[in-house]
């Protein structure tokens, strides 16, 4: 009768339905699609860097001293995450895994906090004192963005499509944290099962 640790030895199999994430549509395997929410990733990088440059260029921001700022830190916490994620498949390391999966989870956390921000400052702004005659909605409106490029260009309620567009971002990370997490239970049942097979021949 074969022990528990046999079962699990027979049980791993690397191309389980399991390790074909949902979110890919059950169409690659995990490690195929950590490649390609990396490659999304990147993809997202370069994106967000040329429309803030667009932007700026076109004089959609106002404040740029504190734009610019954010928009690089927010390149280079994803160009880690990306170099860890990378790092991790390539060198099969949880750790690296686990850093990619934080990161994300912190950029989760700080594009719905700025969706949060744009929407109750749009509803509730103007009764925000921020002193000089000025409100927390002005503050948004007219210091830190051009709100009349905004409005022209999306309209009036551009705020609010914006605070769609932080929040959506959100979800897309939340899909890659998904693939980052099955690829790490991949490793976790592949290393038991190797340590199982070695404690069993010794």
């Amino acid at each position: 009768m074969p022990s528990e640790k046999n079962i699990q030895i027979e049980n791993f199999d690397p191309n389980a339905p399991e390790f074909f994430p949902s979110t890919c549509c059950e169409f690659l395997h995990v490690k195929s699609a950590l490649y390609v929410a990396s490659f999304i990733q990147l993809a997202f990088v370069f994106s967000l860097t040329l429309v803030y440059l667009i932007l700026e260029q076109s004089q959609f921001i106002n404040a740029v001293d504190v734009f610019r700022p954010g928009v690089g830190f927010v390149v280079i916490v994803n160009l880690a995450g990306i170099f860890c994620a990378l790092t991790g498949v390539c060198l099969q390391r949880d750790l690296f895994i686990s850093v990619q999966i934080m990161l994300l989870l912190g950029l989760v956390c700080l594009s719905d906090l700025f969706a949060f921000i744009l929407v109750f400052t749009m509803a509730f702004g103007s009764r925000i004192s921020l002193g000089n005659s000025l409100d927390a909605k002005s503050l948004v409106q007219s210091v830190l963005v051009n709100d009349q490029r905004w409005e022209y260009f999306l309209g009036p309620f551009w705020p609010y499509l914006l605070a769609i567009i932080f929040h959506m971002t959100a979800c897309a990370m939340i899909c890659f944290v998904a693939i980052y997490r099955r690829y790490r239970k991949f490793l976790t049942r592949k290393y038991a099962a190797i340590s199982d097979s070695f404690t069993l021949r010794h």
